[in-house]
């Protein structure tokens, strides 16, 4: 045998046992780790094409590096609250003490939600916000349109950059595939930070095509959120021809002067919880 098919054979064995030891690393479910190696050691030529472009996972991938997610812990200066001398139930409770236990969340008081029904309502509130801005806004939405609404909100975008304003905005790039670049790239000119999350290129499709930013959130200043279902389209609030997309959006606002993010279906929150 050639010594060229030697180091060939030696190389791909090398790769073989290689992709065997990221799948184990992965720590997915045994039966699907069990099932790649098979396809592997199967189908070897066949079996490393599927997996580099199927089998990659993201779960364990740091988005966030542990210096940055320390840092902005320590951002949050909130004063503890004692939960036990909140005027609600057991219940409520509870939930409280889960939800801080489980994922970190801090309890907030001093907050005004208003709930929205519809979109119109919603993004009139959303634009008197934007233009009252004075310090920054920052946007994430799944899907941004470019049609009466979306160019409503980027030309306010736009005006408040021109201003001084400090104005960040990220979307998803399936969820506005469809949006012109240009779109985005006129706010960028006009001084806004545009970015695309997660973008699907090529070789990275398979791995990235379903792992989307479904977010639809706005803080404004720090003291005003919104967060809820509806997307930056005319759909919200023309509809479409089986009728108006239904969602139920809210924001926070403060009672009294402290920070303030929104939570629940379209919210607007005010109040300290917005600061984060």
């Amino acid at each position: 045998m050639a010594w060229y098919y030697i180091v060939l054979i030696a190389a791909y064995a090398g790769t073989i046992v290689s992709l065997v030891a990221v799948v184990l690393s992965e720590n997915r479910n045994p039966v699907k780790s069990l099932a790649w190696i098979t396809v592997l050691l199967m189908v070897p030529v066949f079996g490393v094409v599927l997996y580099i472009f199927f089998g990659r996972s993201l779960k364990n991938t740091r988005m966030i590096t542990r210096r940055n997610r320390r840092r902005l812990r320590r951002q949050e200066s909130y004063p503890p609250v004692d939960i036990q001398s909140l005027p609600l139930t057991p219940e409520s409770h509870q939930q409280i003490r889960m939800a801080q236990t489980l994922q970190g969340a801090i309890y907030y008081p001093g907050n005004k939600i208003d709930i929205f029904t519809d979109g119109r309502t919603k993004f009139d509130a959303l634009l008197a916000d934007i233009d009252a801005a004075h310090s920054y806004v920052l946007m994430e939405y799944y899907i941004i349109k470019d049609d009466t609404i979306g160019t409503a909100v980027a030309d306010a975008l736009m005006r408040k950059a021109r201003e001084g304003v400090k104005v960040r905005l990220i979307y998803d790039h399936i969820g506005s595939l469809h949006t012109p670049n240009r779109f985005f790239r006129q706010m960028q000119e006009a001084g806004i930070e545009v970015h695309p999350f997660f973008r699907v290129t090529f070789p990275h499709f398979a791995t990235r095509v379903n792992w989307r930013n479904h977010r639809k959130l706005a803080v404004i200043d720090g003291r005003i959120g919104y967060v809820g279902g509806m997307n930056i389209a005319d759909r919200y609030i023309d509809g479409t021809g089986s009728g108006i997309w239904r969602d139920t959006p809210a924001c926070r606002r403060p009672r009294r002067r402290s920070p303030s993010i929104c939570r629940g279906g379209r919210l607007v929150v005010h109040g300290p919880a917005a600061h984060t």
